[in-house]
């Protein structure tokens, strides 16, 4: 019966797949999101029907649910909300997208390119340790050091790593600006790839995370699928090309860090069917019906919670873990989908109202008014729909991130010389 159910769990997310290809009448963003989805959802049924995730939870001593319904229907009715600004916007009913200021424009790539650059020589000298730091007998050890709060950056290097995250945010929707519609600007297209995810590659080989490493591939990739209507052919053909040699190149480091954590052979290859295949097992067989409570927000908005009333979690890593585990009564190291991310913090209910207000605010921020779209507002739909792409493993933003990318939002929207702003 549990197979049963998760077959059916792959059937809608295929059917709201074919459902949007053939309203759109074309592949695309608006598409591509359920059939990811899809994907996860089948790789869930392989583990389940394996007995191996039966088998590590049980190594663990985690009490499993039966497999049940209700949690999935749960789960597509909080995604088919969160999901919905997309579903209205779709970047497929676009015909062009109209191009920044050339003085915001200007100034944002200086600075951005000038916080990449530095963030990158930070990094150096952590290169010159990467062969003892990606051999099989210490890997292991150091991603566990990880796990347990080491950090392997100092705090001026994961200060200008953060900096690249925000402008990423933006940066990465302009380099495929210039792929589109400035092939000719060469050096630019160069400067803003450098700038986009050389550091971001550096901090996941020095981080040993192959999340990190899949983090950049779709980086690549949902750039490749918001910007493609737009794009030469062959441009699409140099994107297919770099992202295959990226791929090939990440490889190795992944499998080196696969088969250290979990041993050559069978044990490697089920933990990367894991790695796919938990999302949508782990939250329904492990997290629903078994909190006893919720965070209130603090594992995720702890500094605007703080504003309200005091918050008591901890700051370092583990401790946290320890922590929220405590009060909703499960694990919260696991995989759980955007979903129980925000159930965690806000209970069942609470996350839907959050899903709710998310929705609204970011279909005023992404409304598509005509068959042009301005530049500042494809920043925040790429941010919103990377936001969902990712929420197959989780609420993978910050409260911070979330204002920050309104600011930049708001300065490329900035005209300096008539001293307005377009939203």
């Amino acid at each position: 019966m549990g197979t049963f159910i998760l077959i059916i769990n792959v059937l809608i997310y295929l059917f709201v797949f074919k459902y949007t290809k053939s309203k759109f009448s074309k592949f695309g963003p608006t598409s591509f999101a359920p059939l990811f989805y899809a994907f996860f959802a089948i790789t869930a049924v392989f583990l389940y029907y394996s007995g191996y995730y039966e088998l590590i939870r049980h190594a663990t001593e985690e009490k499993i649910n039966e497999v049940s319904i209700w949690p999935y229907l749960y789960m597509l009715m909080f995604i088919g909300i969160f999901f919905y600004p997309i579903y209205k916007n779709p970047i497929e009913k676009v015909s062009s997208i109209l191009p920044p200021h050339r003085i915001n424009e200007k100034i944002f790539t200086i600075i951005f390119f000038t916080v990449s650059f530095i963030a990158i020589i930070l990094l150096l000298p952590n290169m010159t340790s990467i062969s003892s730091v990606y051999d099989q007998s210490t890997v292991a050890d150091d991603f566990m050091d990880r796990c347990m709060g080491y950090s392997r950056f100092s705090p001026i290097q994961q200060k200008f790593l953060n900096f690249v995250k925000v402008f990423r945010t933006a940066g990465i929707p302009l380099f495929f600006f210039y792929l589109s519609y400035r092939t000719h600007k060469i050096k630019m297209i160069v400067l803003l790839g450098i700038s986009c995810f050389l550091p971001t590659l550096l901090e996941s080989i020095v981080n040993i995370s192959r999340g990190a490493m899949l983090y950049l591939l779709l980086d690549i990739f949902v750039g490749y699928i918001l910007f493609y209507n737009f794009m030469p052919k062959k441009v699409k053909r140099f994107i297919i090309l770099t992202a295959t040699i990226t791929l090939s190149l990440l490889t190795i480091p992944a499998l080196i860090i696969t088969f250290a954590r979990f041993s050559d052979g069978a044990s490697g290859f089920m933990s990367i069917a894991t790695y796919f295949g938990e999302p949508f097992l782990n939250f329904p067989l492990l997290f629903w019906g078994n909190y006893k409570g919720f965070s209130m927000g603090e594992y995720y908005f702890g500094p605007v919670i703080s504003l309200f009333t005091e918050v008591n979690a901890p700051s370092d890593k583990i401790s946290r873990f320890y922590y929220f585990s405590r009060i909703t009564g499960t694990s919260i190291a696991w995989f759980r989908t955007i979903v129980g991310s925000l159930v965690m913090e806000f209970g069942y209910w609470g996350a839907i109202v959050f899903a709710v207000i998310w929705n609204k605010f970011y279909s005023y921020f992404i409304h598509i008014r005509s068959t042009t779209i301005p530049f500042n507002k494809m920043i925040i739909y790429y941010y919103c729909y990377m936001l969902l792409i990712q929420g197959i493993w989780g609420f993978n933003t910050s409260y911070d991130l979330i204002y920050r990318i309104i600011i930049v939002w708001l300065f490329f929207g900035y005209n300096f010389k008539k001293r307005t702003i377009s939203i």
